[in-house]
């Protein structure tokens, strides 16, 4: 039976793998050290091995704090261990520490200690985050979220004490995993402004080919159900030899292709059900430029709203239908277009035919060419790929090794693969753990890297799994009636975004000059520079509540906007121990904030001109 104060605690942890564990935990191992009462004067023993925690608390806790000084300035620490978290608590005391982060898989020792003490206040208000290092999805919640975002580049793992240094494996596995977990978080805020101005202004251009098609929700009120299985295609090198099976199973399941794909699968007569593309540039768009009559019928391309204008072109010039699908972003939301929303992911295609196939409620999910990883010969692409097998091959400068399809052994990858591969898992393990839609997710690509949270069957063998001859073609999607009324709707909105965006700039502009004024004079001077600081500190939070309230703008600046975040804390927690030190320090935050703000009126200034040729134009 669960004690008050271990449920308690427990009631108020994130991490839901160590609520289940520790209520089944039995400590036998463990035991607390009272040494004269209260927590700062507690032990921990292991009686199997006779080891102390803490060899001596007092001298611990006073090199322990001594050592933090220099951090002081840190909003979030990370630990491995959680010993009795006075360590912590004492930490905490510093104003400027929001939250300590701390992993621990130890169930007796945790189940110990927090059946004795009560941290449940520490956890409810997320100053003590208690995780396991299997925690991965509540790490990309946390690495996203606004107060510890700005502080991944100064991120670093210690242990609470050298009686962790058993764990030394875990640790370095879990530094790792954390790593890795970062350098998502930022590649997820996107390549850089000029990348979101590109997909921004193709939306714009794809808007009224978008609101005179169908739209998202009206195909997946026509289609939901329609198919218990869906086989997503992708154009890793393992898809040749999927390809005849692919075409025996074609009218028992539906078929969600890759862009990449689509010329490969019409060579082999096979006819895709939907054909989905996600990327901005013309080189990905040509892949629509041949036609091939023999499959294109009845396919429904499904295209979001950044891509290439010229994909839309071909596709009108040889009658293929399509409809083209947003993500959710502010820019588009302010537009006030959620029936042609949301794919909610967009990474890659695959992520969203995933998305797709979820929302029509598809039972079994198999997924085909889905490598992520060269093969053994180094190709990047199946054979008969358009742009040839070796596509991406000189990528392999920087490589990453994975764990290969069937857990033996590794394959070799690149960064943006191993993101993809994040970001399907996250998908992934979603849908697993959402209770009330049950969907089997299964990898049969039989080859390159194993993705997690999805069953690795061989695509022969999936085929129990398609006992139902589907009535294709599915049913057919009409031209909207009504565009002309959203076409008005929608440049009414892009009128107030064009007025709401000259706002940022005048108000950026003006900020500007007067820091200009600030800094006549001499730049060595303290009190100047730090009034400079405090002005432009003052005026970023100004900046970012007028972010807030107009979040359509944010999409240009996310990119220059997180970097500059990341980069503003690696210079702020810097402690200095003088006044030289101090004015150098202020010299490079009032660079960097300009140089940010400077960046921040050029890409304002060049939605600002999308903005205006859309209105000319229409």
């Amino acid at each position: 039976m669960v004690n008050k104060i271990l449920a308690k605690n427990l009631s108020s942890l994130h991490s839901q793998s160590l609520k289940e564990a520790l209520t089944q935990v039995k400590n036998t191992r463990y035991k607390i050290i009272v040494n004269g009462g209260g927590l700062e004067n507690s032990n921990i023993l292991d009686v199997h091995t006779n080891e102390l925690i803490f060899k001596d608390s007092a001298t611990f806790y006073k090199e322990k704090l001594k050592f933090y000084e220099k951090y002081e300035l840190y909003k979030v620490l990370y630990f491995y261990g959680f010993a009795n978290a006075y360590l912590y608590i004492l930490l905490l005391k510093n104003p400027n520490l929001k939250h300590v982060v701390i992993f621990d898989d130890d169930l007796e020792l945790l189940s110990c200690v927090l059946s004795e003490y009560d941290y449940s206040k520490y956890f409810k208000e997320n100053k003590l985050i208690l995780l396991s290092k299997n925690d991965e999805n509540i790490m990309r919640s946390l690495f996203v979220s606004k107060g510890i975002f700005d502080s991944l580049r100064v991120y670093f793992l210690d242990i609470c004490s050298d009686f962790y240094l058993r764990y030394e494996s875990e640790i370095l596995a879990l530094q790792n995993k954390i790593s890795s977990l970062i350098k998502e978080t930022v590649i997820s805020k996107g390549n850089s402004a000029a990348d979101t101005l590109v997909g921004m202004r193709n939306t714009v251009d794809n808007i009224q080919d978008m609101v005179s098609n169908s739209s998202l929700k009206e195909l997946i009120s026509l289609r939901r159900k329609a198919s218990k299985t869906a086989i997503i295609v992708s154009t890793g090198p393992s898809l040749h030899k999927q390809l005849p099976l692919l075409k025996a199973y074609e009218q028992r399941a539906s078929i969600f292709c890759a862009d990449s794909a689509y010329s490969i699968l019409a060579k082999h007569d096979v006819k895709p059900d939907y054909v989905l593309m996600c990327e901005r540039t013309d080189v990905t768009a040509k892949l629509f430029e041949q036609n091939f009559p023999q499959i294109d019928k009845d396919i429904i391309f499904v295209l979001t709203s950044v891509v290439s204008p010229l994909a839309v072109k071909y596709l009108k010039e040889s009658a293929r239908k399509f409809i083209i699908v947003s993500y959710e972003a502010a820019f588009i939301k302010s537009l006030k277009l959620q029936d042609f929303g949301y794919l909610n992911i967009g990474s890659s295609v695959a992520h969203n035919a995933l998305e797709l196939a979820y929302q029509l409620e598809h039972q079994n999910i198999i997924f085909i060419g889905q490598d992520l990883a060269y093969d053994s010969k180094g190709a990047s692409h199946s054979k008969d790929y358009i742009y040839t097998e070796f596509f991406e091959s000189n990528d392999l400068q920087g490589e990453e090794e994975l764990v290969a399809y069937g857990g033996v052994g590794t394959v070799k990858s690149h960064k943006i693969w191993k993101f993809f591969k994040g970001v399907l898992e996250k998908m992934c393990l979603n849908i697993q753990n959402n209770k009330n839609k049950q969907v089997r997710l299964i990898n049969a690509t039989q080859g390159g890297a194993r993705i997690n949270y999805t069953q690795e069957l061989s695509f022969k063998d999936c085929e129990t799994l398609l006992d139902e001859v589907l009535k294709k073609p599915f049913k057919d999607l009409e031209p909207r009636k009504n565009a002309p009324k959203l076409l008005e709707k929608i440049y009414k909105e892009m009128q107030k975004l064009n007025l709401i965006c000259k706002q940022g700039i005048k108000n950026l502009e003006n900020t500007m000059l007067k820091a200009i004024e600030l800094f006549n004079g001499d730049k060595d001077d303290l009190l100047k520079s730090r009034e400079i600081v405090s002005f432009l500190l003052a005026f970023m939070d100004e900046f970012s509540e007028f972010l807030d309230k107009n979040p359509a703008l944010l999409n240009v600046l996310t990119s220059d906007l997180s970097n500059f975040r990341l980069s503003f804390t690696k210079i702020f927690v810097c402690k200095t121990y003088s006044n030289s030190e101090e004015v150098q320090k202020n010299l490079q935050l009032i660079n960097l904030i300009t140089e940010a703000m400077k960046s921040f009126i050029i890409d304002l200034k060049l939605l600002d001109s999308l903005l205006e040729k859309y209105l000319e134009k229409s």
